[in-house]
């Protein structure tokens, strides 16, 4: 099954620190959540928020200057470029320039592990899906396409030929019948 989320349902949510805003694209049901995707926006200086066990993955989507403090190390964020770190890290930003949205992704390192690919989509790319995977496209200036099942997720043809995120979810280990 293909699903797409509408830029406009994404839901609004202040951080966990309270810090700023994020923007949440879709999230695991159960509490605590195995994984999250979402857009924040790193307006000003200051800490991040913990995620004790989780593995986080962010992506700058705007040009500007954010640098990162990672447990005492630091490192400028890219543009377009997913930067991986574990959530129980003490993580702090330096803003240099106009706000910057960046996109997030969390697993819980226990069940579940991710990983985030930039792509350039032409009009006939599809993306295969495998099996107990779950599979997200974003689409920086638009919506998110996710297939929770095998198959192809035919992206190109629902944006075209553009720049995108493909975000592989999938369990640690095969889960059994």
């Amino acid at each position: 099954m293909i699903e797409r989320i509408k830029r406009s349902a994404y839901r609004e949510m202040l951080w966990k620190n309270g810090l700023g805003i994020t923007f949440e694209i879709a999230r695991d049901t159960k509490e605590p959540p195995a994984w999250r995707l979402s857009i924040a926006t790193i307006a000003h200086d200051g800490p991040f928020s913990s995620f004790f066990g989780y593995d986080r993955t962010i992506v700058a989507l705007d040009d500007g200057g954010v640098v990162l403090k990672v447990d005492s190390v630091l490192q400028e964020l890219a543009l377009l470029e997913p930067y991986s770190f574990r959530g129980e890290s003490v993580v702090s930003a330096t803003v240099s320039s106009p706000p910057v949205r960046d996109l997030n992704v969390m697993t819980l390192r226990t069940q579940l592990r991710h990983e985030v690919a930039k792509l350039v989509l032409q009009p006939n790319t599809s993306i295969p899906v495998a099996t107990q995977e779950r599979c997200f496209v974003y689409c920086p200036g638009g919506d998110t396409l996710v297939r929770n099942t095998t198959g192809m997720l035919p992206a190109g043809s629902e944006f075209g030929a553009c720049e995108v995120f493909v975000i592989r979810i999938r369990p640690n280990a095969p889960l059994r019948s």
